[in-house]
């Protein structure tokens, strides 16, 4: 049975579309035939004990499956498997501005640094003392 499989551009790099189908009467037959056709997919999303990593979440008809039966819920022709790795990062701007324009962040860290050309930062810290207003 066909169940059309959606991913995020992290796993798109394995699989190679935005959306592929899958065949499997559960989650987890769904997520071994994906590993088949496309080896190195259990690797993002399994850890070596075969258990889902704590940052992949996975929905059939957008209801999450640590609510139904897990890998073990079954599914259908025509369903919709959403498979979404939580993505996290960042940098500290004030590192980010340094890296950029390392000169003018010396002299000064809240100066032009972060409106320089090329800089593709364009936030300034708060004035200490200052709260953020969201």
């Amino acid at each position: 049975m066909a169940v059309q499989v959606k991913v995020t551009s992290v796993l798109q790099r394995v699989v190679g579309a935005k959306q592929v189908e899958s065949d499997g009467n559960t989650v987890g037959e769904l997520l071994e035939d994906l590993n088949s056709k496309f080896p190195g997919f259990r690797e993002q999303i399994k850890t070596a004990d075969g258990s889902l990593h704590k940052f992949v979440n996975i929905y059939i008809n957008d209801e999450d499956i640590r609510y139904l039966q897990s890998l073990d819920t079954p599914v259908k022709d025509g369903d919709v498997l959403q498979i979404l790795p939580a993505l996290a990062g960042g940098s500290d701007i004030g590192v980010a501005a340094r890296s950029i324009a390392p000169a003018a962040a010396k002299a000064d860290p809240a100066s032009s640094a972060f409106d320089a050309p090329g800089s593709h930062v364009f936030a300034r810290p708060l004035a200490p003392g200052r709260r953020c207003g969201w």
